[in-house]
């Protein structure tokens, strides 16, 4: 049987599909590497583009030095020419010639390197190229008429002027066609300086005339203002973006001499209105001046060359790596590719293979079953084993053997749907094993091809346990319900969004059927709203309210809980429940307990006035004659004369025994009623009982913190407080071992009503603690301390350290609060 299952076939067969899934790993590897490749070339084409443009771009570079040698004298020869015609032809003749010759040479240059044109410009640079050159080709017939007289310094000025801003136009345009910002940044500089420098050549001409003539013409004044503004702005815009180098360089200059004295003319001209100055003099520092911005204009011009060079030489190497790249990427892509395509199409095959033995192999039952005779053809060990036949019994049998008779026509017709595809899961099937067990189970089936023949896979899983399990849950369900129909509250279960029930007890449906009512039990249901606890407690939160209902005198508890129920929704539980009886039997606890606070506040107030009234009696009575019995004792000592020692001995002996009895008896006074308590107060007889403390115990550190009262005491409240504080030092210092002793009063705003006042009271020590018998016990003391406090409606807190001290907290309400209050 198992020699059928190799040569199982999906779709059009193996063959098919093994060439399908190469050509499928083919395209995986194939459009990826096409996209890498125009990419790449994208990138390469990108650089060579860029490598031109900068080799074009390197060229106009040295073109803009020729344009900046023919603006340089150019200027120079403005300024001669000026000169020339304001003096008729007097000065600086052979001077002009010379310059003149200077220009042609450098106009030469110039038009043979475009002749050449080792470059590519744009229409509008060539278009300012001609207007510049149709401007030159007048020049010769503006230089005859200087020559001749016959044209104005103004206007032979004024042509230089449009000349060179020609000139500069043709060499801005050249920024333009720069392809990376640095550069563009440098020929932009490079700009401002040339248009400086131009700037500060119609200065040396216009000055040249203005000395030559000797006087200032109308708004030559203002011009001269306007004019080194634009020269002042020019080179701020070059400082702005030149390199740090450049800008250094440029600073120096302005410290040199020849710029000082540039300056200082100036200055002398224009604000000493000083105009008889030499005409050679002022031509000759000026031009020195222009001749040191020529030099710096040369550095500029070199680094724009490098930066050019280095870009290009930058672009090129860039262009060169990516191409190297693209070659071994290909290579790598490609032999990698064909290694991984090789190395998928072979897993994909032995997959094949393990999928095949893992039908053999499998823990879940599985069987093939022919479409048209319903006979077994192959079924695995799962299957075997879950009908209970063998391998070789289970390739003779049809599946109707393993139905019951009459269920034989539901199954051929179930069967019939699976095979044209209109079923492929049959639910809750009864099957029989061959020992005639009954067990049901779910069939998941898919159509599959073996030797052109068609198939269906079967996999059969045992629900029995599965059905077993809900009818145990469902009976644990019925169960679930009796017993909460049975107990005396009502439980609802609500949903979020309307608070509709989601399932009652029959508690609660009574309480449902009765909604309508007047005061319905209902809706103390919907008291709490449900979205109110989902914002405010977290899952697995219990929350508990009390609520009285007038109609039937009766009070109620709800608890709700936020629940996950069976379909997923969050909902609330809610239990009603009667309380009556609970709080009936709290508040006779309660009003019992405020009796027992009662009995006990008057039992100390009857202790303290008998105290006080024994402590009075001894005061009055019993001091008043010892004190009478000590005055005669020492009358009788002074009166008897000294022949009779045994008489003044035995009075001196009854003065000394009355005054121990005096003394004792006002120490048993004092404790009693301390006196002090009634002459100045709490606070002051709490500082006398620790200093005597204090005195009696030297090696005891004591600490008092003590406050003002807010307003007086009653006197039971005082002598509480003081007996408390007593009780508590004298635990501490006999019984704790302690070295350190802090007692600390302090009254506090009450948190409930500031107007009303607690009294805090914090006894601390350092010693041993308690033991942990007297823990249980707690002692007389501590019971005192207890009572006198619940007596007076405060709450008493002790904390036990074991070797590490204890600590005695006291609130006392100096108004009635509840305890509760105090509590909180």
């Amino acid at each position: 049987m198992s020699s059928y299952l190799p040569f199982i076939k999906i779709d059009k067969g193996l063959a098919t599909h093994q060439f399908h899934h190469k050509i499928k790993l083919s395209l995986l590897f194939i459009l990826p590497l096409l996209i890498f490749l125009s990419s790449s070339l994208f990138q390469i084409d990108k650089l060579t583009t860029r490598s031109v443009q900068l080799a074009n771009l390197e060229q106009l570079t040295h073109l803009t030095i020729q344009f900046s040698n023919l603006l340089h004298n150019l200027q120079k020869e403005r300024g001669y020419t000026g000169i020339f015609i304001t003096d008729n032809g007097n000065k600086f003749t052979a001077e002009l010639l010379a310059q003149r010759k200077l220009a042609r040479i450098s106009q030469i240059q110039i038009f043979t390197q475009l002749k050449q044109k080792k470059f590519t410009t744009n229409a509008k640079f060539e278009n300012r190229l001609n207007s510049f050159s149709k401007q030159l080709a007048e020049l010769k017939h503006i230089r005859l008429q200087v020559d001749n007289l016959v044209i104005t310094e103004a206007s032979a000025i004024q042509f230089y002027n449009q000349l060179h801003q020609k000139l500069l136009n043709v060499v801005t345009t050249i920024v333009q066609l720069t392809v990376d910002s640095e550069l563009t940044q440098a020929f932009s500089a490079y700009t401002f300086f040339l248009k400086g420098k131009e700037s500060v050549g119609i200065e040396r001409a216009k000055f040249s005339v203005i000395f030559t003539r000797g006087h200032f013409l109308a708004n030559e004044y203002a011009e001269l203002i306007k004019l080194k503004l634009k020269q002042n702005l020019f080179f701020h815009e070059f400082s702005e973006l030149s390199s740090d180098k450049l800008q250094q360089a440029f600073g120096e200059l302005f410290n040199e001499q020849v710029f000082k004295s540039v300056q200082q003319i100036k200055t002398s001209a224009l604000v000493n209105n000083s105009i008889n100055i030499s005409v050679t003099d002022w031509f000759k520092v000026t031009t020195d001046k222009i001749d040191r911005l020529d030099l710096l204009a040369v550095k500029i011009s070199a680094e724009l060359i490098l930066n050019a060079s280095r870009l290009k030489q930058s672009s090129e190497q860039e262009r060169l790596y990516w191409l190297l790249t693209l070659i071994t990427v290909f290579i790598f892509t490609a032999g990698f590719g064909l290694l991984l395509i090789a190395h998928i199409h072979r897993t994909e095959i032995n997959r094949i293979k393990e999928y095949q033995s893992l039908f053999s192999k499998s823990s879940a039952a599985m069987a093939v079953v022919h479409a048209k005779t319903q006979n077994i053809l192959y079924a695995n060990q799962s299957f075997s084993e879950l009908l209970g036949y063998s391998p070789q019994q289970l390739s003779n049998l049809n599946i109707t053997a393993f139905h019951r008779k009459r269920d034989i026509t539901y199954i051929l017709k179930l069967f019939e749907g699976m095979v044209v595809g209109e079923i492929s899961i049959a639910e809750k099937v009864l099957f029989i094993r061959n020992d005639d067990e009954v067990f049901f189970a779910d069939i998941f089936v898919f159509p599959i091809t073996i030797d052109k023949q068609e198939y269906l896979a079967s996999h059969v899983v045992d629900i029995t346990k599965k059905l077993q399990d809900q009818h145990h849950i469902k009976q644990s369900a019925l169960t679930l319900q009796m017993i909460l129909d049975s107990i005396n509250s009502a439980v609802v279960v609500l949903e979020n969004k309307n608070q509709l029930p989601v399932y009652m007890n029959k508690k609660a449906i009574e309480i449902y059927k009765d909604k309508g009512d007047n005061e319905s039990l209902w809706s103390l249901f919907k008291q709490t709203p449900f979205s109110y606890l989902n914002d405010t407690f977290a899952h697995s939160s219990i929350t508990k309210e009390q609520y009285f209902n007038q109609s039937k005198q009766r009070w109620y508890q709800i608890t709700s809980n936020l629940i996950d129920w069976s379909d997923g929704r969050v909902v609330c539980l809610k239990m009603l429940k009667d309380i009556t009886e609970s709080c009936d039997a709290k508040r006779i606890n309660k009003n019992l307990l405020n009796e027992n606070r009662q009995l006990l506040c008057r039992n100390y107030l009857l202790i303290e006035q008998e105290r006080k009234h024994i402590a009075k009696e001894l005061h009055d009575e019993l001091g008043q004659l010892l004190t009478g019995i000590k005055l005669q004792a020492d009358f009788i000592f002074r009166q008897t004369d000294k022949d009779n020692e045994t008489l003044q001995i035995a009075a001196q002996s009854i003065v000394q025994a009355t005054g121990e009895l005096i003394k004792s008896t006002r120490d048993i006074t004092n404790n009693l009623r301390p006196i002090i308590l009634d002459q100045l107060g709490l606070i002051d007889a709490i500082k006398e009982l620790v200093e005597n403390w204090r005195s009696l115990n030297k090696d005891i550190q004591f600490e008092l913190d003590t406050e003002n009262l807010p307003h007086i005491l009653s006197d039971d409240m005082q002598i509480s407080v003081y007996r408390m504080v007593q009780e508590g030092i004298t635990n501490a210092c006999k019984h704790a071992d302690a070295h350190h002793i802090k007692i600390i009063l302090k009254f506090i705003p009450s948190s409930q009503n500031k107007e009303h006042f607690l009294l805090q009271l914090k006894i601390q020590d350092d010693g041993k603690g308690l033991a942990q018998n007297n823990m249980l016990n707690h002692g007389v003391g501590i019971i005192n301390m207890r009572e006198r406090t619940e007596a007076l409606n405060g709450v008493f807190c002790l904390i036990n350290r074991q070797k590490q001290g204890a600590e005695i907290f006291i609130t006392i309400p100096l108004e009635t609060l509840l305890q509760e209050e105090l509590c909180h």
